[in-house]
This record gives structure tokens, sequence and C-alpha cells, in this order.
């Protein structure tokens, strides 16, 4: 196994730009390609990006298979590719994503390349083959500096004591962000699929549902997934009511605080919290999670009863400021 360009290490866990296997080729956490026979093509391709394509070809051909990628490369949106493999136009699950369901948005992306929808199949990720209107997508944030202004469904913060990682989510992908960056503020840096962060351990289980709770709005919940992973998470704290200025969200940045410093010093080596946003610009909840023993919520049971107590009195405070009068 080959791995250039290490873009990330926290909890013992890396990511590469590159990392080349005996039968195929990732780009940061996906899978790209890989020559797979017991797929009815041969083969398993996935991505969107230029340079995803670019390992397509490249992996393909060292593969000694026929191959060649079409490509679309608008200037400020997210790229898209397609494989010309025996005649037929084979699209990556997150091409197809990229594409939405907006008939607008297929024209902009595919009139260029002279090729109709009904002339696609598109790969879901476990390799088989469907129509390019048979198959449900997933929405894709595009991830141009200057086009990043997407809201996420939410956001998680982790740290293993020494640093700081920020990961927007949109339902099953995630952005990894960079939060300082002095000229735009707030800078994608790569993105990939939640699975595949799971899998290495550097985010809890969770899987993000949206709850419609009226005609207007949608919340968007998570929910611990039952997934088979090397590393044990609790959940320490239970959608915490986070409102700007209280003194409960205080005491929740404090907890924050602590369990992020401690961090890889006792029985937990990662922190992560899982902030939720609201339609409220100044209420978020927030859940933490320790990759440790479940034990853990033991340590904290008391702490958390009393911000609990404090949080609804400044629910009802914030509902009915006329009985605190």
């Amino acid at each position: 196994m080959r791995k250039e360009g290490l873009r990330l290490s926290i909890g013992g866990a890396r990511i590469y730009r590159k990392t080349e296997t005996p039968n195929g080729i990732y780009h940061y956490t996906t899978l790209v390609f890989e020559r797979n026979e017991a797929l009815p093509e041969g083969f398993y391709v996935d991505g969107f990006s230029l340079t995803d394509s670019y390992y397509v070809y490249w992996r393909a051909r060292k593969a000694g298979m026929d191959i060649d990628v079409v490509r679309r490369l608008p200037h400020l949106y997210n790229a898209i590719f397609l494989v010309a493999h025996k005649g037929d136009y084979i699209m990556p699950y997150m091409s197809r994503c990229v594409l939405w369901t907006d008939e607008d948005v297929h024209k902009f992306y595919l009139r260029p390349l002279k090729i109709r929808p009904d002339d696609i199949l598109v790969m879901d990720r476990q390799g088989k083959l469907h129509g390019f209107y048979d198959i449900e997508v997933s929405y894709m944030p595009d991830i141009k500096p200057r086009s990043y202004d997407h809201h996420p469904d939410v956001t998680i913060i982790v740290s293993d004591g020494e640093r700081e990682v920020v990961f927007d989510v949109f339902t099953i992908f995630y952005v990894k962000v960079v939060t300082d960056d002095p000229y735009w503020g707030r800078l994608p840096e790569f993105m990939g699929y939640l699975d595949d962060l799971i899998a290495l351990g550097i985010v809890p289980p969770i899987e993000v549902e949206h709850v419609r709770i009226d005609p207007w709005r949608v919340r968007h919940e998570t929910k611990e997934r039952r997934v088979e992973t090397p590393y044990e998470w609790v959940r320490i704290t239970d959608y915490e009511w986070c409102g700007w200025g209280s003194e409960s969200s205080a005491r929740l940045r404090d907890l924050w605080e602590r369990v992020k410093e401690n961090a890889g010093k006792g029985p937990y080596d990662i922190a992560a919290a899982v902030v939720h946003y609201t339609s409220n610009l100044f209420v978020v909840y927030v859940d933490i999670w320790l990759r440790g023993s479940k034990a853990l919520k033991r340590v904290f049971e008391g702490e958390l009863e009393e911000l609990r107590k404090l949080q609804n009195w400044e629910i009802l405070k914030s509902l009915f400021p006329a009985l605190f009068d």
C-alpha cells in the first residue's frame, strides 16, 4: 500500500491525499476506483472532482482496462465526470449527487457534453448500475471556496487534546473545513462519506435525520448508528439546549473545554461535539461524545443533571418572560 500527502492525523487515524492499494486507489477517504471482477463491469468507480477523474483514468489504465473519462468542469461549481466503457456512460454516485434532482442543473452539466440523462448509468456504492432517474441521491454542497456558503445539517468538532478538527455534515457527506482562513474565514479542504470517518474512529457513529416540524421548517437530528467499529463511543450529553448568552451555555462550554483538554490523558482519547442548528440563529443543541468506556457517562451524571435544571429554567424564561418579571 502506497500513501502520499498526509492531510490529517488525529486520535491515531490518518487521512492521506492519495492511497494506492493493489487493486484500487483512494482520494482522501473515498475509494474512487477498484478493479473487482465480482462486479458486473469488473470495476468500481466513485468521485466527482478533477483529481478523482485523473486517479480513475490512471489507475484503470494501470490495471489494463480500456476506458475513457468525460469531464465537466464549471468554474464556480463542483466538477463531475463519467466513465466511457464498452459503449456505456457510467456516472459515479458522487457525480450523480452533484446533479441533484433539478432538471436545469442536469442541462447545465450535460448539454455541453452532448449526453442525455437517458444515456447514463449510475453506479451506486455497492457497484450496481441504475438508470439516471432510478437512484436516490443525497444533497452534496459545492466545495469551491467562493461557493461554500451552505448551511450544514450538523457540525462535528473533534479534539484529541492536541489538535481540533471541524467537519460539516450534509446527510451522508462530510466536509473537512478550515475555520481560521485569513481571507475566506471558513474554507472547505476536502470531503467524503461520513461512513468512512466513522470507520476510522474519527467521529462518533451517528446518522442525520431530517424531521419536519411544520410545513415550512425541517429540523436536523442525529441518532446513534449500530455499526461494527473497533472503537467504543459514549454520548455523555443528550441534545443539550445552548442559547446565546445563557448561563447554561457557559457551563456547557466549560464542560466541553475540560473534556477536550483531558482527551488522551485518561480513559478516553477523543472528544467530539455534535452541533445541531435550528431556525433560531441564537440557539443550537449540542451532544458531547467521548471515545472510551461506557462507564464514562456516570462520571458526568451529577453535573449534567444540574445543567439540565438550569437549561429548563432558562428556556421557560425565554418563552414566558412575563412570568419572571
